[in-house]
């Protein structure tokens, strides 16, 4: 699923006009983002003592590594399409909305924002501008991409796995699916009135919730909760596995 994604993605975000499934050397990029072997002793003693995951961060940037490469390979990439699409923009002087995408979207809003008389406002005696740079349309992008690449993929995977080993809630699936979708064309209302698919989807996502060690918080000073007495600067993770799997909840 991971080439589907970055396929559909790049249709979202890029424009890309044809598939390049299986031939798409961004998929290859991503993943190295990605496909990291996390039982390390080195990582194991980031998460243990925080001051060391600060000198492995710095070392990084220091003396580079296959991630920091990585990253920059495909901002370096974004930016040429951004770049490519503002000239594009002015020789043509108009966008087809049909076939408008994520950078255009965003270039809209940078022109209206720079068209508009009222750029900046005071707050608090600073001048606060509210244009929006290349920098920060790349920026944006190369988030949109790296969000919906590996979580869609793995949520798509987790889901054909559940439905391959229930055969009987696949059947139902389906059903549903003919019942509603009377044509081979997908809509949006079709899709809201798919609910035993989207119960189907959460509940696998339930069972393989993604992107649960994204949701720490850091202390921002000593804290005392029953007892448990939590350090400014300490970082809290919730334990979605076990309120995924609490037969109280």
């Amino acid at each position: 699923y991971c080439e589907y994604t970055m396929d559909t993605i790049g249709r979202l975000v890029m424009g890309q006009k044809e598939s390049m499934i299986f031939q798409n050397p961004r998929v290859a990029v991503a993943q190295s983002l990605f496909l990291r072997n996390f039982d390390q002793p080195l990582i194991h003693l980031n998460l243990a003592a925080p001051i060391i995951n600060k000198v492995t961060m710095w070392s990084a940037k220091k003396f580079g590594s296959s991630l920091s490469a990585a990253e920059d390979e495909l901002m370096a990439e974004m930016d040429k399409a951004v770049r490519e699409r503002i000239k594009k923009r002015e020789v043509d002087n108009s966008v087809c909305a049909e076939t408008a995408d994520f950078i255009d979207l965003f270039l809209d809003f940078a022109s209206e924002m720079a068209a508009s008389e009222k750029t900046e406002f005071k707050m608090s005696e600073s001048q606060v501008s509210k244009n929006l740079s290349v920098d920060e349309v790349v920026a944006q992008a190369v988030i949109f991409l790296l969000a919906g690449f590996d979580t869609t993929a793995n949520a798509l995977g987790y889901t054909s796995w559940m439905l391959a080993t229930h055969p009987e809630i696949l059947k139902r699936c389906r059903e549903e699916i003919d019942e509603v979708c009377c044509d081979e064309s997908i809509s949006y209302e079709y899709l809201q009135n798919l609910n035993y698919v989207e119960a189907v989807c959460k509940e696998t996502l339930r069972f393989f919730p993604l992107g649960a060690f994204a949701n720490s918080r850091q202390c921002m000073r000593y804290t005392d909760v029953c007892g448990l007495i939590i350090e400014n600067g300490t970082n809290v993770q919730v334990d979605t596995y076990g309120l995924h799997f609490d037969p109280a909840i």
